[in-house]
């Protein structure tokens, strides 16, 4: 995951380091104008790494809970060469029912912490603005003007990192598999929790800004925008792959996008886009009323004084005590980044997409408490807290009627699953390139090993498959293009009626299945329901 004989510093260009250490002799150095950063190499790979790049100042003091700005081109020790050594990550928590998911969903034993598991991470810093690059040394050095592949990841908007899930490396070595140029990986870093989505009347009274978190992803794309010439990329060629929280943040990237504001970006890999509706404003309220009574503040002002260590004790205190399926922060109506039902809006976007959804999206977040039928609307009142009372008995009773499931656990998992995932996915995929992945168990963010591989093709050929359709997009706009790399079936463009087609990514193989005509129409009443939710 998560140090010269003189240069002559031309700027705005890569640079090669004359005299330094065999190991970096080969290594180039880009002038960024802000900084100079030089790259490690991977002979074996054939690419270069430069890591941890900033592409936004400190989030610290007067930048907390405020709009993320450019780095300081007058920033001491700019024009010292950075390796790229110092790494940090956002401030971040997981809630206690994270613990006991995944073995209450296989039937274990469990026991629910009543405080945080979350353990230290001596690299949580607010100086966290940074990006990763893997970079073919073909492209590079030849400045191809490559294909851009952008990662945005997940983490319900209140953990994760960069590098969680790896570097990227087994994407781009696929993406040269047959000798092609490749493409270049980019990985980022957002602001989380209560430092990326505090939001609310009163905070917004304070000179508060939400939303924040979305808006470090927006500085990021930009970054690309400006500088990803330098490494031998290409800004009008840029993909973002995202996925849960970080898809359901790109679909709001989408739906905000305007003749004065476009994306930043042409296309979208979205993997399970988690994004449920947020909470009332009272109780957006009510938790910034938490924040301020427990570090013994009574202003947006204290708060940015606050100690990063008080204010990150108290983040992780409030997300440990999320109700199940949920994670306490997020992303809430601003009217000038999150406008409303981010699904539909994004519908009229011009961006080219590939997305799917696993096929047991709602387990993990189902709780023990749903093991009875009573108990549906209640929880599901937790998940949905602006949903009016109509609206959940609607729900109960019509969209999800007891007894057409085999069970109240699977019946609340499936209307979950609807609400946080596969409905926003359906209604993005019409005229797209759409997948289900099934290998079991199917459940939320099990993909993601397959999407990460970093190792031989015979090594898991489901997994070389999957980056193969990946990187076909990344490079011609289609999974299935003839070439660069073949793959194993056709890709359907979702349409409509019989042409519901989704591929399908299961242990049997790679196929194609029609979608569930039943899901489906669940997630046409879903589009009525939104506009009551997203306020």
């Amino acid at each position: 995951m998560f140090p010269l004989q003189l240069v002559i510093l031309l700027p705005w260009s890569v640079l090669t380091v004359d005299a330094v250490p065999l190991s970096l002799a080969a290594a180039p150095v880009v002038d960024l104008g802000y900084e100079l950063h030089q790259a490690t190499v991977n002979e074996t790979g054939g690419y270069y790494n430069f890591s941890n790049i900033r592409y936004g100042a400190s989030t610290a003091g007067n930048l907390r809970f405020a709009p993320p700005q450019p780095p300081s081109h007058s920033q001491p020790g700019r024009r010292r060469v950075n390796h790229g050594q110092s790494t940090a990550i956002c401030p971040g928590a997981l809630p206690t029912w994270l613990d006991i998911a995944a073995l209450f969903a296989v039937g274990l034993d469990y026991t629910q912490a009543n405080t945080s598991t979350s353990t230290a991470d001596a690299r949580t810093s607010e100086d966290c603005l940074l990006l990763d690059l893997v970079v073919p040394k073909a492209v590079l050095d030849g400045n191809l003007g490559a294909p851009v592949l952008v990662w945005i990841h997940g983490g319900g908007f209140v953990s994760g990192h960069k590098s969680e899930q790896g570097n990227g490396a087994g994407l781009v070595a696929r993406s040269m598999e047959q000798g092609d140029e490749g493409i270049i990986y980019i990985a980022i870093n957002y602001r989380l929790g209560l430092f990326g989505w505090l939001a609310g009347t009163v905070f917004a009274e304070q000179s508060g800004t939400p939303n924040v978190g979305l808006l470090d992803q927006r500085l990021a794309l930009e970054w690309v925008q400006k500088y990803v010439h330098l490494f031998g990329g290409n800004p009008g060629r840029v993909t973002v792959m995202a996925e849960s929280a970080g898809a359901g943040a790109t679909v709001l990237h989408m739906a905000a996008a305007s003749a004065a504001r476009p994306t930043a970006f042409q296309q979208a890999i979205l993997q399970s886009p988690w994004l449920l509706p947020p909470p009332p404003k009272a109780q957006q309220d009510s938790l910034y009323g938490d924040v301020l009574r427990l570090v013994n503040a009574t202003t947006l002002s204290q708060l940015r004084h606050a100690s990063m260590a008080t204010l990150h004790a108290v983040n992780t205190r409030l997300i440990a005590q999320a109700p199940y399926g949920t994670f306490v922060f997020g992303p809430t109506i601003d009217h000038t980044f999150a406008q409303g039902p981010a699904a539909p809006i994004a519908t009229s976007s011009s961006i080219r997409l590939m997305l799917g959804h696993n096929s047991d999206e709602g387990i993990l977040f189902t709780p023990p408490q749903a093991q009875s039928d009573s108990s549906f609307a209640p929880l599901l009142a937790q998940t949905l807290p602006s949903a009016a009372p109509s609206t959940l008995s609607l729900l109960a009773t019509s969209l999800y009627p007891a007894a057409s499931y085999a069970s109240p656990l699977r019946r609340y998992a499936t209307a979950y699953a609807d609400a946080a995932v596969t409905c926003t996915t359906r209604r993005l995929s019409r005229g797209q390139h759409a997948y289900v992945w099934s290998v079991p168990p199917g459940w939320h963010a099990l993909d993601q090993e397959y999407t990460f591989y970093d190792g031989p093709a015979h090594g898991n050929p489901l997994a070389a498959h999957m980056q193969r359709y990946f990187v076909n997009f990344v490079a011609a706009g289609d999974p299935a293009a003839r070439g660069p790399l073949p793959v194993p079936a056709p890709f359907p463009v979702y349409g409509d009626g019989a042409a519901k087609m989704l591929l399908n990514f299961s242990t049997a193989g790679v196929g194609v299945v029609q979608d569930d005509a039943d899901a489906a129409e669940r997630c046409q009443r879903w589009i009525e329901l939104d506009a009551g939710l997203w306020r």
